[in-house]
């Protein structure tokens, strides 16, 4: 009966012990869900956040992009609109340029010159107002642009904060879970070997004590003990390696998940690199067409001075063939005059010719009547 009660006390004993065990390891297993869920939070709130400032930035494109259409499509529809007024006025003024030259009147002339003048320096001016527009419109984009660049700079200032913080926050999140980890397996560690010697104590303490009292009667049965001893001992040990390997796997499980999450951490610090890139290379892309754009400035601006020199041209010209048309007017006038004072002075002389002619007839006709 003593024998079978210190078997079944054994037995107690084992099972008591693997009790224990499974409990500590649910308390780590707890641990370890309590830190994947506040790791899974932080890792939700940093996407968040990265995700409100990529919906804000390309909301705010899409928004510049169609003003910038809008504004575009307007100073077209100006252009084209000045454009065909232009080219009205321009078959309006060469039109009477043709009728100019069929007028003989000199003042007639001077007025229609004078005319032609304040057309060539309306359309000059009409030219001269929507250039003022193109200059202002390009230098308006041009403070769009800029105004874009800062507040696309801002952002990327704030997305890497952001970044630059949830990353520190899940460093420090880290290590402080880690840690906590670390001393929950050293507390559950320490209370399982403190149970088990403790009842490892109690369990030597009565069987010595029963030796004691029954040496004598049961010294047949002392092997009996001594192998059952024996065999709780490599139980013990075998316990003992199993939850060391145990507890090793579980170690070596959380090293690898936490280099998955420096993995991630460093995909991410990569993305975001790349993301730098490409928004800098955009930047470049603008920066060209923004010199494509000064550069076409500077070609209209050299085809409006060659367009105002040809006027000039075509005004130098006019002022020199009418001042050509009022000098052979006024040679004509002179040669006119001439012309009359000749006639007039051979008429006299006619006149004096035939009256002298005319004297002895009339004189003989007289002396018959007579």
């Amino acid at each position: 009966r003593n024998v079978y009660t210190c078997e079944h006390a054994k037995v107690v004993q084992v099972k008591t012990i693997n009790e224990s065990y499974s409990d500590d390891k649910e308390s780590i297993r707890k641990r370890l869900a309590e830190s994947d869920q506040v790791i899974s939070e932080l890792l939700h709130d940093g996407r968040e956040l990265i995700q409100d400032i990529r919906v804000a930035n390309d909301k705010r494109e899409v928004e510049r992009r169609i003003k910038e259409a809008e504004i575009r499509e307007e100073l077209l529809d100006k252009l084209q609109t000045e454009s065909v007024e232009a080219i009205a006025k321009f078959e309006s003024i060469s039109e009477k340029w043709a009728e100019l030259k069929e007028l003989k009147d000199p003042m007639s002339i001077n007025d229609e010159l004078e005319l032609q003048k304040e057309r060539i320096k309306g359309l000059m001016k009409q030219k001269d107002i929507i250039i003022v527009e193109c200059r202002d419109e390009l230098k308006l984009a041009d403070a769009r642009y800029t105004k874009d660049l800062h507040k696309q700079a801002a952002d990327i200032h704030s997305l890497v904060e952001r970044v630059d913080s949830q990353i520190e926050i899940m460093k420090r999140t880290f290590k402080e879970h880690l840690d906590l980890l670390e001393n929950t397996i050293e507390e559950e560690r320490h209370t399982l070997r403190s149970v088990a010697s403790k009842k490892w104590d109690d369990l030597y303490t009565r069987r010595a004590v029963n030796e004691r009292i029954k040496m004598k009667q049961e010294k047949e049965r002392s092997e009996f003990f001594r192998n059952e001893i024996d065999r709780i001992e490599q139980e013990h040990i075998e316990i003992t390696r199993a939850t060391r390997i145990r507890l090793e796997q579980d170690n070596q499980a959380l090293e690898i998940e936490l280099q998955k999450v420096k993995t991630n951490t460093t995909l991410n610090s990569e993305k975001l690199d790349y993301n730098f890139q490409v928004l800098k290379k955009r930047e470049d892309e603008n920066l060209m067409v923004r010199n494509a754009q000064k550069r076409r400035l500077t070609k209209l601006n050299e085809t409006i001075f060659v367009l105002r020199r040809k006027i000039k041209d075509v005004q130098m010209s006019c002022l020199i063939e009418t001042e050509k048309l009022s000098s052979d007017i006024l040679k004509l006038r002179a040669n006119i005059s001439h012309m009359t004072t000749k006639v007039n002075t051979f008429a006299e002389v006619n006149d004096r010719k035939i009256a002298y002619q005319l004297y002895p007839l009339t004189t003989a006709m007289s002396v018959t009547k007579l």
